[in-house]
């Protein structure tokens, strides 16, 4: 019988020896098994092919997504700066202009584990999050106005795979309320920022990167390098300021420990697959829900005063 569920925002850290990696998953009761997709919740096993998409406009929250599912789904990021390298105006981005971000986002993490991603379109039955019968795609995709305290500073959150709380597993939610940008600089380039003042910008390139890698089962990693990297007030992230479009090495070794390399990659050293079991006894846990932080200084996004 699993245990029962409720709501936390934390992860299990891997324990393994002191040259292992810094990412984090989350562990199940038996050994060697953890949240995860695909047929085998066993580590290293493959992911198969999972389904994502996004939902209508007008699809209603749940309680068991509070406070990054408040009322109803939105068609749109209002407060998206299309040339911050230039201009602090901004425009609103429809839902359907985050595909580009978030397939470049699967296509990387497919590039280095044995999971694989097909986008289905857009679930117009307007079923609640959660509700059973919620089944495809199997990664939804929302947009909506975060409440509470990560109104305004949190860009992002995802569930992580089943077996979690139910249809909501693996479903990702993005806040209307703060300012974005779809940077074009290439991996490592400095981004654009509103100039010269402004807001930080969230890269929703590197956005769905983290939050897709948060509903594959990975946790915050301690590694500053890596893209899962959980900025806190202890812990500062190589990624603030710079462009990443693709896993770093405590990345791969952490995706690929939960599904195995792709066929015919090499797998990438991770002292953690010495260990029968690579996590901590988390205690009654199922809902386990990931916030990605805004950037430094954020604030209600929209248009900022342009110094003469």
């Amino acid at each position: 019988m699993r245990r029962s569920l409720f709501i936390v925002l934390a992860i299990a850290q891997a324990v393994v020896s002191a040259q292992s990696h810094a990412y984090s998953l989350v562990p199940l009761e038996r050994a060697g098994e953890y949240l995860k997709w695909g047929e085998s919740f066993a580590a290293g096993t493959t992911g198969g092919v999972v389904t994502w998409g996004f939902v209508a406009p007008g699809t209603a929250g749940s309680e068991v997504c509070l406070p990054y599912c408040s009322a109803k789904s939105a068609a749109y990021l209002p407060n998206f700066y299309p040339t911050p390298a230039t201009s602090n105006q901004i425009e609103p981005l429809p839902l359907l202009s985050l595909r580009e971000a978030f397939q470049a986002a699967f296509d990387a993490w497919s590039a280095v584990a044995d999971i694989h991603f097909r986008y289905v379109g857009v679930d117009h039955s307007l079923l609640a999050l959660n509700d059973p019968a919620a089944r495809s795609p199997m990664i939804r995709i929302a947009i909506f106005s975060f409440d509470g305290q990560w109104k305004f500073c949190n860009a992002g959150s995802a569930f992580a795979p089943p077996p979690n709380v139910g249809t909501i597993a693996g479903d990702i939610f993005i806040n209307s309320n703060v300012g974005y940008q779809l940077a074009r600089e290439p991996e490592d380039g400095q981004l654009d920022y509103p100039k010269p003042a402004g807001l930080y910008m969230t890269d929703l390139h590197h956005l769905a990167l983290h939050e897709t890698g948060h509903a594959i089962g990975l946790g915050s990693s301690e590694d500053a390098d890596s893209a899962m990297c959980g900025q806190s007030l202890s812990m500062v992230c190589n990624r603030l300021s710079s462009a990443w479009r693709r896993p770093r090495a405590d990345d791969a070794a952490g995706v690929q420990f939960l599904y195995g390399p792709p066929p015919g990659v090499a797998r990438a050293p991770n002292p953690s697959l010495e260990r029968p079991s690579a996590g901590k006894a988390l205690g009654p846990l199922k809902a386990i829900v990931h916030a990605a932080p805004c950037g430094p200084g954020a604030s209600p996004a929209g248009p900022v005063q342009l110094k003469p």
